[in-house]
């Protein structure tokens, strides 16, 4: 009796395995939760727009995309030319009568007597728990093997199982779900209130938009396993049925774009359908191929390097996006359509007529690991394709392209992560690499081009600093800071202008109610500032103030001041035509003279010397001195804080000094001819030389310091006090923290591991990390879609 109780047991264990059949147990694959409650601030980050993505976004697809399918779909219907697929019925799979126990899930058992589920086609109806499912496209019954053999199948929807009542889901703007509802949803598993929701979407007209996602995936299992199911005699299912679920499944993606786990799964159920069924997908519309997966991409990629075809700039990037070897870093994740644009440039600058790769000699072996659980994996080896895709060095070069657009986008992707921010503003803008600015065509862009023009020819280079702001569509602050200047000047440079004052030349703050001149540089925007630039510089500062003590700059003191720029034959040309839009600003820029005057009274009298012989030799370099340009150096001498009864004995002084001799009438008005114009060189000469005496760099400190007052209006203003408590995070989330920023990219099964270490909810922790960076940068700490992400250059700023 022992003997035949082993036999007993060992036939129990053969019919067993023999139900397993070389399935392979289902490896866990982490989807993104189906609900998402962060604030809309999240919402917009980086990671967010990362993943979702959607098959009719407005990134660029390739035109060859079309062309890659029907290629495929050509290869794929070369290889079955000529044998012959008979319809066979479905066979259903084999009751047992056991029960199976997988990791923490509950045994879930199926009855030899139990009804056997089967398969609901799109034009069958069934009544249940007083609702009437009339789409079909549903497994319905109480008792189904899993695929993988062991397990019970997770989309069966066994009437005998409780639901609430009917509601009507149109009515509902949030929808019912609860933890039932887990990244791998069954509908035995799903608590009575959701299986009310599910019946109740399935009863309607399957389109609501906020259903959480996991009520979409449990649809979908249904959907998958049909395919799978029949995938040794996939002719069994009629052509008609055959689209009806590739049409259904499209529809879906449309609806449920949001979810990047969605459209990886559902794209690579289509993309097995085509490779299944290439004669009935062959006749699908265009727009159904424009879809990117990994199981899509190698078939694409195989058929082209078969046929010894040019790889596409689309096809390099999927190339480097399924690679194992490579993972996007957040400025390409957080800017993913700008990352793609810049890829596709660059790629075309090094691979001008595509990339040619020699096809390899290892067979392409296509994998599919579905959604549902109870499928695990399916393979399907093809030994006419090669798997180019295992190849090193074209992908070594890929990811090179990969990184140095990465680099590129860095500056803008840092002020996409900053609150409030949007990639339309013109601060983005000005961010963005050269290749995606020239080649967009914005309007705004346009349109500051229009007016920059107006103001060069019809204002001669001058505008106001709030026309300026205002025409870069951006607000403007009380006052120009480093973070304001620092944006008026990229965006000069990036429309190859000047900007005066320009910060890397000149110390000068920009008035927000003052005024700025633009032009466009002969050679280029850029020059390291001489020596004497900066004589020349101070000088007319200098002189401006002389010309304007009455109040008025008459145009042959423009002329002279002018001439003191064009005399000097040390400086370039580039600091020429910067000095002379800097001389329009100076004319066009009248300050008040109380900062000069409490910087002289704080000379001696030595250095009050050397400021009223400047003053003197400007006065007099027309060779001419009247009595009211008398009263107006007293005047100014006075404003200055200098003795101004000197004025007539320094004019002497000076003029003894100087030849010709420059005529002087204290009492009355002077009528004297006036020097020629070679006269008036010769002085000029001689007031510009007197900066190169024993006293230059005595004047040239003085000055600076004097006009240094400009920079000096703003008090600087004390940091706001920083509340208590805030910008901490407690123990846990610390300790968290502390072992994320060890790596930049962790698995979503590592980082929920983490989290169950230290007690935490792994969306809630997310969720409060990302709040206390968003207090202290501005910007996210933290990216996601199936995996976890790290912003190392957020790291940097918290840790600074």
């Amino acid at each position: 009796m022992a003997f035949l109780a082993c036999i007993v047991v060992v036939i129990s264990l053969i019919v067993l395995l023999s139900n397993i059949n070389n399935s392979t147990p289902p490896v866990s694959r982490p989807r993104k939760p189906h609900s998402d409650k962060r604030s809309a601030a999240r919402k917009s980050s980086a990671a967010n727009k990362y993943a979702i993505q959607t098959e009719e976004s407005n990134q660029p697809v390739q035109q060859s995309s079309q062309t890659d399918a029907s290629a495929v779909i050509e290869e794929l219907l070369t290889q079955i030319k000529g044998h012959k697929h008979t319809v066979t019925p479905d066979k259903d799979d084999e009751l047992a009568t056991f029960v199976i126990s997988s990791g923490k899930d509950k045994p879930r058992t199926t009855t030899a007597g139990a009804k056997k589920g089967r398969w609901l086609g799109a034009a069958e109806s069934v009544s249940i728990h007083n609702r009437k499912l009339s789409k079909g496209f549903i497994f319905y019954g109480q008792s189904l093997k899993g695929l993988d053999g062991y397990s019970s199948e997770d989309c069966l929807i066994d009437p005998n199982l409780p639901a609430f009542l009917p509601s009507n889901l149109d009515n509902c703007k949030e929808i019912y779900s609860d933890a039932s509802l887990c990244y791998w949803p069954s509908y035995s598993g799903l608590s009575q209130q959701c299986r009310g929701v599910y019946l109740d979407w399935l009863a309607s007209e399957r389109t609501h938009p906020n259903m959480p996602i996991g009520y979409i995936f449990l649809y979908f299992f249904g959907l998958e396993r049909r395919i799978l199911a029949c995938k040794n005699a996939i002719q069994s299912i009629y052509n008609q049925e055959y689209l009806d679920i590739f049409h259904e499944i499209v529809r879906l993606r449309r609806i449920y774009n949001g979810n990047h786990s969605f459209n990886n799964y559902s794209g690579n159920l289509l993309a097995l359908m085509i490779y299944l069924r290439p004669a009935v997908t062959n006749h699908l519309k265009n727009e159904l191929f424009h879809f990117s997966n990994e199981l899509f991409f190698k078939l694409i990629l195989a058929v082209t390097v078969k046929n010894e075809k040019p790889i596409k700039a689309s096809l390099a990037l999927d190339w480097v996006r399924y690679s194992d070897d490579y993972y996007f870093r957040t400025a390409a994740r957080r800017c993913k359509e700008e990352f793609q644009q810049l890829f596709y440039a660059k790629f075309k600058e090094y691979f001008a007529d595509g990339m040619l790769v020699c096809p390899n000699k290892t067979s392409l072996k296509i994998e599919y690991r579905a959604a549902n659980r109870s499928s695990g994996l399916h393979q399907w080896n093809n030994t006419n394709l090669p798997d180019p895709s295992i190849l090193k060095k074209p992908l070594k070069d890929l990811i090179a392209i990969a990184e140095h657009c990465t680099e590129l986008l860095g500056e803008f992707s840092r002020y996409l992560a900053k609150e409030n921010s949007s990639r339309d503003d013109f601060a983005a803008l000005m961010l963005l690499p050269d290749e995606l600015l020239n080649a967009s065509g914005f309007p705004v862009l346009n349109q500051f081009k229009q007016w920059v023009d107006t103001v060069l020819n019809k204002h001669n280079g001058v505008t106001s600093v709030q026309d300026f702001w205002k025409n870069i569509h951006t607000d403007l602050n009380k006052a120009i800071n480093k973070k304001e200047n620092e944006l008026m000047q990229r965006v000069a440079n990036r429309f190859k202008l000047v900007l005066v004052p320009d910060s890397r030349v000149q110390q000068i703050k920009i008035k927000p109610d003052g005024l700025i001149v633009l032009y466009r540089a002969h050679n280029g925007t850029g020059f390291q500032p001489s020596n004497e630039f900066r004589n020349t510089e101070l000088l007319l500062r200098l002189g401006v103030l002389v010309a304007n003590i009455d109040g008025v700059v008459h145009a042959k003191e423009k002329e002279l001041l002018a001439r003191f720029i064009d005399s000097n034959e040390s400086l370039q040309d580039a600091e020429k035509q910067y000095l002379h839009a800097f001389l329009l600003w100076c004319l066009n820029n009248t300050y008040g003279m109380q900062g000069l005057k409490d910087k002289i009274e704080k000379l001696d009298s030595n250095q009050k010397k050397i400021i009223s012989n400047l003053l003197i030799s400007i006065a007099i370099a027309d060779g001419v001195i009247e009595n009211k340009e008398i009263r107006q150096l007293e005047k100014l001498y006075t404003a200055l804080g200098l003795d101004k009864s000197t004025v007539a004995s320094d004019i002497h002084n000076l003029s003894v000094s100087t030849a010709p001799p420059v005529a002087t009438q204290p009492t009355t008005i002077s009528k004297q001819t006036k020097p020629a114009v070679e006269s008036e060189n010769t002085l000029l000469d001689t007031a510009v030389l007197r900066l190169h005496e024993s006293q230059t760099s005595d004047v040239q400190s003085l000055l600076g310091s004097i006009f240094s007052s400009d920079n000096e209006d703003d008090e600087p203003q004390p940091p706001p006090p920083v509340p208590q408590n805030q910008h901490m995070l407690d123990n846990a989330h610390q300790q968290l923290f502390d072992k994320l920023i060890t790596q930049e990219h962790w698995s979503r099964n590592e980082y929920i591991g983490l989290c169950k270490e230290l007690d935490l909810l792994p969306d809630g922790a997310i969720e409060t990390i990302n709040d206390w960076a968003y207090e202290r940068v501005e910007a996210p700490l933290i990216g996601e879609d199936d995996d976890i992400y790290i912003d190392f250059e957020i790291v940097a700023e918290l840790q600074g």
